[in-house]
C-alpha cells in the first residue's frame, strides 16, 4: 500500500462518500456514537482541528480541517463555506508549534502502517497547546482476533490494542481514556431491532468490554515536556 494508492481511492469515491458510509442504518448507527462521543468529551473551545476531516463529516465540532484528498477537501469546503480548510497530510500539518487547541482524528489511522501512525502522534505533539487534547480511533485488534477479521487490502488494514496505543502515546499524552463503537455485530441484526439495540451498545462500549468493540476511540491531553 502507498499512501498516492489511497489518495486515489478517495479522490475517486469524494463523491458518494458519504451517502455510501453514512446514509445507511449502519453507518448512522455509528455516526450517532462518534457524535455522542465528540459532542460529551471533545473540547469546545479554541482552535479545533479536524485531521483527516473528509467531506467536512464533524464540522460541526472543528473550526478548521486538513486532508490529503483534494476532491474530499473540495466538497468539505461546499458544505462548510465558512470553515478553513487545508490540503495536507497528516503527518505534515501547516500549523504553528503550539497552536492547535484539540484535535480529533476519525476513520484515518485504519488505513495507515504503524510507522505512519507515530509520525502523527509526533507531528500532532508538535502543534497542539501544552494542555491540548488529541482525540483518534483505531480498529479494535482484540474484536479482530475473536471474528477472525482480515482485511482484503489497505482498506482498514490496521489495528491495535489498547495495550498498544498506551505505548505509543505515553511519551506524549497524559489522562488517557478508551471507549468503544459498535459493540455488537450490527451488520447482522435487523434494522428495525437496531435502535434498540443502541443503548446497550453504548453501555458494553463504555464499560471494561470495549476492548472488544469494533472500534475504540482514544483521548488524551498533551504532555508539557517529553519524557524518553
Amino acid at each position: 500500500m502507498s499512501l498516492n494508492d489511497v489518495k486515489t481511492y478517495y479522490n475517486k469515491i469524494a463523491n458518494e462518500y458519504d451517502k455510501s458510509r453514512f446514509e445507511n442504518s449502519y453507518g448512522s448507527f455509528i455516526d450517532r456514537q462518534e457524535r455522542y462521543f465528540l459532542h460529551s468529551h471533545l473540547k469546545k473551545t479554541g482552535t479545533i482541528l479536524s485531521l483527516g476531516c473528509g467531506t467536512g463529516r464533524f464540522m460541526e465540532y472543528a473550526t478548521c480541517g486538513t486532508d490529503f484528498s483534494d476532491e474530499m477537501i473540495q466538497i468539505a469546503k461546499k458544505n462548510y463555506p465558512t470553515k478553513e480548510f487545508i490540503l495536507a497530510s497528516a503527518n505534515d500539518l501547516p500549523y504553528e508549534d503550539n497552536s492547535i487547541d484539540a484535535i480529533f482524528c476519525f476513520h484515518v489511522i485504519m488505513h495507515l502502517p504503524e510507522h505512519y501512525l507515530k509520525e502523527i502522534l509526533v507531528e500532532v505533539f508538535r502543534v497542539l497547546k501544552p494542555g491540548g487534547q488529541f482525540v483518534f480511533d483505531f480498529p479494535s485488534a482484540n474484536r479482530r482476533k475473536k471474528t477472525s477479521y482480515n482485511a482484503a487490502n489497505w482498506h482498514g488494514a490496521s489495528s491495535y490494542t489498547i495495550k498498544q496505543i498506551k505505548s505509543f502515546t505515553k511519551n506524549y499524552f497524559a489522562n488517557q481514556k478508551f471507549r468503544g463503537f459498535i459493540f455488537h455485530p450490527i451488520h447482522r441484526i435487523p434494522v428495525i431491532f437496531r435502535p434498540l439495540v443502541y443503548p446497550v451498545d453504548q453501555l458494553l462500549n463504555f464499560s471494561p468490554l470495549k476492548t472488544y468493540s469494533s472500534y475504540i476511540a482514544f483521548s488524551g491531553i498533551k504532555k508539557k515536556l517529553v519524557h524518553d
